[in-house]
């Protein structure tokens, strides 16, 4: 029979614990982090990298975006690096979204696919209008870097000239 037990992960916050035959589980780092934080989380760096297929590398800490300031010293439990201050147009993205930003961010510097191959893969993740349409919206106070990529994946995917002359312009007025 396998017996649960409850552990305290800190106050306010408790994991059912499964006796497995190393011993009991332990709770997730990301599933800690997104329970402790009073700011959602995304993933980021090589974190987001693995969840959306750009490399099998599984990091040794995880990472995470957050629109906190500094979470790392207000939960100190939670063993992940916290990349913080990320716009607050992001509050209503998915993990995914915000992943997909984090890579771009990044220049997908923590992709192991060739060239080519991580440009297809982008262009499969942002084929959905609706995430590419919320993706656009929340992009809009990211570096100038994240909106032209998207604007240039935008256009190879035949969106809508009205949508893509948002981050166009967004884009322009850096440039000025």
């Amino acid at each position: 029979a396998v017996e649960e037990v409850v552990v305290r992960v800190r106050n306010g916050l408790y994991y059912r614990s499964v006796r497995t035959r190393f011993g009991p589980s332990l709770p997730s780092s990301s599933g800690v982090a997104g329970k402790s934080l009073r700011s959602p989380v995304w993933p980021a760096g090589l974190t987001a990298s693995n969840i959306l297929g750009f490399t099998t590398q599984n990091p040794a800490l995880l990472e995470f975006a957050t629109t906190a300031n500094n979470p790392s010293t207000a939960y100190p439990q939670v063993r992940a690096i916290f990349k913080t201050r990320r716009p607050k147009e992001r509050l209503l993205l998915s993990a995914e979204e915000g992943a997909i930003l984090e890579i771009l961010r990044d220049r997908a510097s923590t992709s192991d696919l060739s060239f080519e191959e991580t440009h297809e893969r982008f262009l499969r993740l942002l084929a959905p209008p609706e995430m590419f349409e919320k993706l656009v919206k929340a992009s809009l106070n990211e570096p100038a870097r994240v909106r032209a990529m998207l604007g240039a994946i935008g256009d190879e995917l035949g969106y809508s000239p009205a949508l893509l002359s948002e981050l166009r312009e967004s884009v322009d007025c850096v440039l000025r």
